[in-house]
């Protein structure tokens, strides 16, 4: 059972005698609330800035951003980092859904777990031009139509890696005129498989502007 004990205080002698315990009750419960989050008293409330400027240079502090924080709703948008300012996040497992895109990134050494690389689909017409946009992809899945085709690229960066995969349709014979300057590994350009509904792999590296290197993974897959 809860004991309540009524304080109380008096002035000086020939003063009137002043019972202040509904005072220190009330201001005891001000601060109760106020631990609890409950508070409504109006110099005791924890005021919420908006439009706060996180990489103020003129000003030194720090924010901490709690998941419990941020509403699934709500869109956080991060300032600028620039000059000597850091931004740190806690070593915690984060899920992103959807697309996630960095400008100008530059990872340095991740470790990557699992990753599976997006592929892109091309069926280009008889005797038309299938134009691989590196941007989109690094596997890059052709196939055949009724007839011959040309591969051409575009939006490739030096460095980077990726396959062609071309299948040939339910006739067969479809031949490929590649893009421009490929060092083929063994000094030729391979024979494409001719074999109906049959698979060829084909690997490159960017090696320059319109350069590349190019290898063959598989064939008659």
């Amino acid at each position: 059972m809860a004991t309540t004990t009524t304080l109380g205080m008096r002035k000086p002698v020939g003063a009137d005698q002043v019972d202040v315990s509904t005072d220190i009750a009330t201001n005891m419960q001000t601060i109760d609330d106020l631990l609890t989050g409950a508070s409504t008293h109006a110099s005791l409330k924890p005021t919420l800035e908006s439009g706060v400027t996180i990489n103020n240079p003129a000003r030194t502090f720090k924010y901490t951003l709690t998941a419990a924080a941020i509403a699934a709703a709500r869109t956080l948008n991060l300032p600028l980092i620039t000059g000597t300012d850091t931004l740190m996040t806690l070593g915690l497992a984060q899920t992103v859904t959807g697309i996630l895109t960095l400008a100008t990134p530059v990872l340095t050494k991740p470790t990557v777990n699992a990753s599976v690389q997006g592929t892109q689909t091309y069926t280009p017409a008889a005797a038309g031009t299938a134009t691989l946009d590196l941007s989109l992809a690094n596997v890059n899945l052709i196939t055949m139509p009724a007839g011959n085709i040309t591969i051409a690229l575009s939006s490739g960066s030096t460095g980077q890696a990726f396959t062609v995969h071309i299948t040939q349709d339910g006739v067969g014979s479809r031949t490929v005129t590649w893009f421009a300057t490929i060092r083929w590994a063994g000094g030729s350009a391979p024979t494409l498989t001719t074999t109906l509904d049959k698979r060829d792999v084909f690997g490159f590296i960017v090696t320059g502007a319109n350069t590349y290197d190019g290898f063959i993974v598989g064939q008659n897959l």
